[in-house]
């Protein structure tokens, strides 16, 4: 008999995955790449050896690129390693010029929160991704409203938030 929160999946129970995401990251200078890669690679590290074999992102910004790109890598020496993608819209698959096509098959799972853009839409995503995470991380490039209101709703959930400063 399995112990732990399950759910189904095709008709069978799976234990579920311990998840992390990566949330901000979006205006991170070029220069600074080199920086923020390997503070990625450091907060990837620790989330593996926590337990974590579901990592989540939104495809929507360098960061989530190079978290993605981490990920892909690691899925290597660890093909059990699920990563999925959190669109706000198909529109981002439909009116990309491929390079994200290529870069979304890389993925086990791609969710997609509504058929059209919407005002809310990537609040709605991040505030998805943050509450079905066990483990945040938030890459800051200077103090910005939503980064700082996704770490609080994290926070305030018990989730475990590492944070990774641009500024």
């Amino acid at each position: 008999m399995m112990k732990g929160p399950c759910f189904g999946l095709g008709g069978r129970y799976t234990m579920r995955r311990k998840t992390c995401c990566v949330i901000g990251g979006k205006n991170v200078p070029f220069e600074r790449m080199d920086t923020l890669q390997r503070a990625l690679e450091q907060e990837l590290e620790r989330a593996l050896k926590d337990g974590c074999s579901r990592m989540v992102c939104g495809f929507s910004g360098p960061g989530d690129m190079l978290f993605a790109r981490l990920v892909r890598k690691r899925k290597t020496q660890r093909p059990r390693l699920f990563l999925e993608a959190f669109l706000i819209s198909d529109s981002e698959i439909i009116g990309t010029d491929g390079k994200l096509r290529t870069e979304l098959t890389w993925c086990n799972g791609i969710r997609i929160f509504s058929h059209t853009m919407c005002a809310d839409g990537s609040r709605l995503r991040d505030e998805e991704m943050v509450l079905k995470s066990d483990r945040i991380i938030a890459i800051l490039n200077g103090p910005t409203q939503r980064e700082t209101y996704l770490c609080s709703i994290a926070q305030s959930a018990g989730k475990d938030v590492g944070v990774i400063r641009m500024d």
